[in-house]
């Protein structure tokens, strides 16, 4: 019995400092993030390496605000962009997604950035972050389409640059309408949405709920 009682006291000991461990990964990658700056924005994924099996609602705060830092977009620069579109119109909102796009070694690994910081944010309980993971990856995806992008320089997103990309089929107008009907039901739904923003997707959906036609009718929004 004493043996027994020993197990699983050690047990517990071992449970209480996986939590306190867990505590301890949350906090340096939480005050890591706290010193990125934009000279420094190409370390912020590394802040958050230590919480990679973590899936918690803090954890993807942390991993959904890493992505964005990574891409040199901060609080200021990501309020500025927000701003931006207030008034909105189709003009405005296209530089609001034309300011979201995110970067990469080359196209495939832009939208894996963007992907990332899509799941992050989404799974982060915050409809402000779900809004604008669901807006970048909107936005990687629309970039992605411009035949010329090379995942670095600006992203044409005139209807003749992504109407010519070598994604541009059913699939992804999909993808891309999945995107836009995840920020209608996180943030629009909610006491907390943005009427300009929320008029807009409403405009966009124009009562459709299939994924393809509101893809589709998103780039012919913004053209």
């Amino acid at each position: 019995m004493k043996k027994l009682s020993l197990i699983f006291c050690c047990l517990f000991i071992f449970a209480a400092c996986e939590e306190d461990d867990d505590i301890l990964d949350y906090s340096n990658a939480r005050n890591c993030l706290d010193e990125i700056t934009p000279a420094t924005s190409d370390d912020a994924k590394a802040c958050v390496a230590s919480l990679a099996d973590d899936d918690s609602e803090r954890a993807n705060k942390l991993k959904c605000a890493a992505e964005f830092l990574f891409q040199g977009l901060d609080t200021s620069t990501l309020a500025q962009i927000f701003s931006d579109i207030q008034e909105g119109t189709g003009s405005e909102m296209n530089s609001f997604m034309s300011a979201l796009y995110f970067k990469g070694d080359d196209r495939d690994d832009a939208l894996a950035n963007a992907d990332l910081a899509y799941e992050a944010c989404n799974a982060s309980g915050s409809t402000g972050m779900a809004m604008f993971g669901s807006f970048s990856y909107s936005s990687t995806l629309m970039a992605r389409l411009d035949a010329g992008w090379d995942g670095q320089s600006t992203p044409d997103l005139s209807a003749g640059a992504i109407g010519g990309g070598p994604s541009m089929n059913n699939s992804s107008d999909e993808e891309l309408g999945e995107a836009i009907l995840n920020i209608q039901s996180l943030y629009c739904s909610g006491g907390s949405s943005n009427e300009d923003i929320c008029g807009q997707i409403d405009d966009i959906l124009d009562g459709s709920s299939d994924p393809t036609t509101i893809g589709a009718q998103f780039r012919d929004y913004l053209n």
